[in-house]
Parts: C-alpha cells; sequence; structure tokens
C-alpha cells in the first residue's frame, strides 16, 4: 500500500466535522477529487473522537481530541514519506501531502501541519451548520 502512495501522485487527506459522518457531501467531495487528478485521498473519519456513545462531546473536548487526531495525521504522513520505495525520508515528498479541512476538521488539519512537515497545502473551511448536506 505504501508503493501505491508513494508515486507522484498528489495525496489528499479530508478531515470533516464528526457532524458529517453521514452527510452525502463528504463520499462526492472524495470523487470530485478522484476524478479531477491522479490522486489518492484518505478520508480521516475521527468521530469516534468527537463523541460520547451517540453524542457530540462539548467543544472543548472535542477540539482536544482533534488536536490528538492531527497529531495522529502527521504521524501517519510521516510514515508514508519515510516508507516510500526510494525515497531516503526525503521531507520534500511532504509536499505531495494536502489536508483540506471542514468545521472542526480544519483545526486537524491545521494541528497535522504543527508536526514538522513541510506539506504542499493546508485548507481549512468553516460550514455553516444545517449546510452540511
Amino acid at each position: 500500500m505504501v508503493s501505491s502512495l508513494a508515486g507522484q501522485s498528489l495525496t489528499t487527506f479530508v478531515s470533516y466535522s464528526p457532524e458529517s459522518i453521514n452527510s452525502q457531501w463528504v463520499p462526492r467531495m472524495k470523487d470530485a477529487l478522484l476524478n479531477r487528478t491522479d490522486s489518492n485521498v484518505i478520508l480521516v473519519d475521527w468521530a469516534r473522537g468527537a463523541r460520547d456513545g451517540g453524542s457530540l462531546l462539548e467543544f472543548p473536548q472535542a477540539s482536544g481530541n482533534a488536536q490528538l487526531v492531527g497529531a495522529q495525521t502527521a504521524e501517519l504522513i510521516k510514515f508514508l514519506i519515510s516508507n516510500a520505495p526510494g525515497s531516503s525520508g526525503s521531507k520534500n515528498l511532504g509536499k505531495r501531502f494536502y489536508i483540506v479541512g471542514f468545521s472542526l476538521g480544519a483545526h486537524v488539519a491545521g494541528y497535522a501541519g504543527n508536526g514538522g512537515i513541510n506539506l504542499g497545502r493546508i485548507t481549512g473551511n468553516a460550514i455553516k451548520r444545517g449546510s452540511e448536506r
């Protein structure tokens, strides 16, 4: 799997709000990214980290968990870079990774960007509640 992610393709992580897990836009976003470019798309589903059973956690706890998910996302990217065949762990491979975050997922994207990797792009966007369809 690492070899297929390590090629010249762009890899985009999409981190979305935990409320969006069942929203129709998440698979549409993935499909749109895949149809537009020869790329890899990884959806960061961290709903379990933002929920207590079935209900959403209070914002301070969910926000704290977003920091942990961002750090874990950065570690995954570092792992992919260091295990890419022929890469010798080149930090230049970080430019092949984009992170797109929506709502509280934008915080995840920002925290991942603080993980010591020179990423190609980080994009965050707030979603107005009720517009996640």
